[in-house]
């Protein structure tokens, strides 16, 4: 209730906003009424009549798409509203802005092929920084996805983005190791498990490398997962270095290494000038090939890490964390 509210609140505000703008600026200005997939949106959820309202301007013969509402900010967990410019949604291509708003008349979708509520329901939910980065879909174009105990995902963006990830269970935030984000260059992959057979959401996060501030929500899934991985199957935990460097790691893709047991490694670090496996403080330097630095080391009962040394640096950076017992 607090969450509608605050909504018709914002709504009737921007209504007023928009009413002096026609009459200052004699624009041409629509007011579009239809469904809007916001926070509280549960991925791949069907949906009747309309809980939004946004506006279509008239310029130079060509109407241009603008939410106010979802540009002055969004709502955070509480239901309060948080101020937070966004200048993606003045002016958002009616291509992109499909994938969250669904206009009751199809006329106001804009587009050259327009798009059934069967399939906005279905089509991957994206938001903003998507399409701000340059990203686009890859392996899953829809919202919803059947897996067994795991997925692979895959997508492209530039080198310059920067992802985490995460996965929720009935509302509950799940431990880091059970999703893997890496890059190869415009090629991105998520990788994740499942602990038990259910429904799981996948949210990927984004930014551009040296920008400030936290990852923006930029993709969502819903998974099914028809079975469930044991208990200690996982990824390593992966530090700011593993992405800011585009770290790719092929061995060994595991959150566990069994102890006394010698495990082959194998990663690539572009701009490194040193790679090493540390067991209990004991470095074991791993060799270059072929842009890769691959090297076999036994693993003892504790902390197995990856550090890196890089160009203009005398420290090692830690890449990655394995667990070993």
């Amino acid at each position: 209730m607090l969450m509608e509210a605050m909504t018709e609140t914002i709504a009737k505000r921007v209504r007023q906003y928009t009413d002096l703008a026609r009459r200052a600026t004699e624009l041409e200005i629509h007011q579009i009424k239809g469904f809007a997939k916001g926070y509280g949106y549960r991925v791949g959820s069907d949906f009747s009549g309309s809980n939004h309202a946004w506006n279509a301007v008239n310029l130079d013969g060509r109407w241009h798409m603008i939410d106010c509402t979802w540009g002055a900010g969004r709502p955070n967990e509480k239901g309060e509203f948080v101020p937070e410019f966004e200048n993606y949604y003045f002016m958002a291509p009616p291509e992109e802005l499909i994938y969250t708003h669904f206009p009751d008349d199809v006329a106001w979708q804009q587009i050259e092929k327009p798009v059934s509520k069967e399939e906005f329901i279905g089509q991957a939910f994206l938001w903003p920084s998507f399409f701000k980065y340059g990203m686009k879909v890859g392996s899953h174009p829809n919202s919803t996805i059947q897996a067994g105990s795991s997925v692979e995902i895959s997508f492209s963006a530039p080198d310059s983005v920067l992802f985490e990830a995460d996965l929720i269970e009935s509302g509950r935030l799940l431990e880091p190791h059970y999703t893997f984000v890496q890059q190869d260059r415009e090629q991105c992959q998520i990788n994740a498990v499942f602990p038990s057979p259910g429904e799981y959401v996948l949210r990927l996060f984004s930014k551009l490398k040296g920008e400030e501030g936290t990852y923006k929500e930029t993709l969502n899934y819903k998974i099914v997962a028809d079975s469930g991985v044991e208990e200690h199957a996982g990824f390593p935990l992966t530090y700011e270095p593993f992405a800011q460097h585009k770290a790719y790691l092929y061995l060994p893709l595991t959150r566990f290494l069994e102890a006394r047991k010698i495990h082959t490694f194998k990663l690539k670090v572009p701009d490194a000038k040193s790679v090493a496996v540390v067991t209990v403080g004991k470095w074991h330097k791993l060799l270059l090939k072929d842009g890769l630095f691959e090297g076999e080391v036994e693993a003892v009962a504790g902390p197995v890490e990856i550090y890196a040394r890089f160009p203009g640096s005398l420290t090692h950076d830690c890449l990655l964390e394995y667990s070993s017992r």
